[in-house]
């Protein structure tokens, strides 16, 4: 197939973008994500002068849009320098023109042009071993997984889609047995509290700015999440954050940003960020407490986090009642600038990454 490659034009070619996207991600039909709405939220309203990098590929024959690759420029403090990551997203090709080298090539050229717009390394972050060595044959690498972690509550939404209702009370009754025992594996102290907020409650508070810069210091490559950025991130059309804050006296030492949502058809609060202050790790089975508390709250049958297995063995996953799922996202990049070397990105004791660290939730 003859393709022609250049920038996406979203004043002139939206219409086509959302069409693709519809062929490309059948099971957003329906929600939000495939709305105009979304689209100017994701890629239009990013905190900083360029808003998001983007790019198409038609086919020369009949001047359709076949293929969609987009970036957007998240900022990293990597040692004593900060440095702009093109977080890749929403890379599709048109059901019509799958394997025809359509991915490869935009692939390519996507990349190229972002380096040369100063980007100095990109990330991705797939689960479906599919896409993978289209991304490969263009220079990307695999760093390493980024698991998918279950907490289940309840097992109603379980059962019933395996047919298997009759057995609901049973479970529930074992699985609520299991969480009280993983809840009370160790006694938190009582010098702990805890407040919910929301995005905008987030956004204002107080306190935030001087968390962060205590959390940064335990952390390596870190992902720079100011009030600007939570502001953007937190606000898709159609979405709702609960933000857990956990006290010592007065000062704010750990936050998880939460999301009621619906993965794998179960109900489920995704974690999609969870940041503890060095040296008060202490609070994490509190931590877990409360969150637990919230995902009953909000009624829904399970708890869940992507993130790295250091980072799953740091916040005791096993031991509060997280079991690893067969889910795994992997962690790929590629280096676009000697800014940074292939032996840091691919270490992944440098990195703290969950969700937030993507466009998923």
């Amino acid at each position: 197939m003859e393709l022609t490659l250049r920038q996406f034009d979203h004043e002139a070619n939206l219409t086509e973008q959302r069409l693709l996207f519809r062929n490309s991600f059948p099971e957003s039909v329906g929600t939000p994500a495939e709305t105009p709405e979304h689209y100017y939220w994701k890629f239009h309203s990013f905190p900083g002068k360029v808003k998001s990098h983007e790019y198409g590929a038609w086919a020369k024959e009949t001047d359709t849009l076949v293929g969609y690759y987009a970036a957007i420029p998240y900022r990293y403090r990597i040692g004593d320098q900060t440095l702009v990551c093109g977080m890749v997203c929403d890379v599709m090709t048109h059901s019509s023109a799958r394997g025809q080298g359509v991915f490869t090539r935009l692939g390519k050229y996507a990349t190229e042009e972002l380096k040369n717009s100063r980007i100095s390394f990109t990330t991705g972050y797939p689960i479906r071993p599919e896409v993978i060595p289209g991304h490969l044959k263009v220079g990307w690498k695999i760093a390493f997984p980024l698991p998918m972690y279950i907490k289940p509550l309840r097992a109603n939404a379980l059962l019933e889609a395996k047919k298997l209702k009759r057995l609901t009370p049973i479970t529930n009754v074992a699985l609520k047995a299991f969480n009280f025992c993983t809840s009370r594996a160790f006694t938190s102290s009582e010098r702990y509290s805890a407040t919910i907020t929301d995005r905008e409650g987030l956004v204002d508070l107080l306190e935030y700015d001087e968390f962060f810069a205590d959390w940064s210091k335990g952390q390596n490559h870190i992902l720079v999440k100011d009030r600007e950025f939570w502001k953007w991130r937190l606000g898709a059309p159609g979405t709702e954050y609960k933000i857990i804050c956990i006290y010592e006296a007065r000062q704010l030492i750990a936050i998880a940003v939460t999301r009621a949502t619906a993965l794998m058809n179960i109900p489920t609060l995704a974690v999609l960020d969870l940041m503890i202050v060095p040296g008060h790790e202490r609070c994490l089975t509190f931590l877990h407490r409360e969150t637990e508390a919230l995902a009953h709250t909000l009624k829904t049958e399970a708890i869940s986090l992507m993130l790295s297995r250091t980072w799953a063995r740091q916040y005791r996953l096993l031991t509060h009642g997280f079991l690893r799922s067969p889910f795994v996202f992997q962690l790929i990049f590629k280096r676009l600038s000697d800014l940074i070397s292939e032996e840091s990105l691919c270490g992944e004791q440098n990195w703290h990454l969950m969700w937030v660290d993507c466009d998923d939730l």
